[in-house]
């Protein structure tokens, strides 16, 4: 599935930052309401690369830290305990997302190459069936 992208959030620090959150956010409901295998690891893998690159700004010269520090330095312990997450959220990611290419590229893709094989094979069998009766009603019976 292509996945189309936006041009990246223009700006830097935190009017940045805001824009990828709203993005992010955007992004996250539709994964929500995502049940569909095929359509879902692509979601995550564009979630994977996008938030990848909001985390480097997060953390980058006019990240955070800037914003935070110099005006409310009180919560640098709670900005410090977010920034720290974020290797075990993409990580938690890329997870979920291997898990969901195993599954794809095994138990459910043979599912799927099954019920396909299935499809044609009752499509085969149908179109038999209809071509006795064909003979059957137009040729013997109707003694054509």
């Amino acid at each position: 599935m292509k996945r189309h992208r936006k041009a990246p959030p223009k700006g830097r620090g935190v009017p940045r930052i805001s824009e990828q959150h709203q993005e992010l956010r955007h992004a996250l409901e539709l994964i929500d309401a995502t049940e569909d295998l095929t359509r879902l690891v692509p979601l995550l893998q564009g979630l994977r690369g996008d938030l990848a690159a909001h985390f480097a700004d997060e953390e980058g010269e006019d990240g955070l830290a800037r914003a935070v520090g110099p005006a409310a330095p009180h919560h640098l312990r709670r900005l410090e305990a977010l920034l720290a997450e974020h290797a075990q959220l993409l990580a938690s990611l890329d997870d979920v997302i291997e898990r969901g290419d195993a599954l794809l590229d095994g138990s459910v893709k043979q599912v799927v190459d099954d019920a396909r094989a299935l499809t044609r094979r009752l499509a085969r069998h149908e179109a038999a069936e209809t071509a006795l009766l064909t003979d059957a009603v137009y040729s013997d019976i109707g003694g054509g």
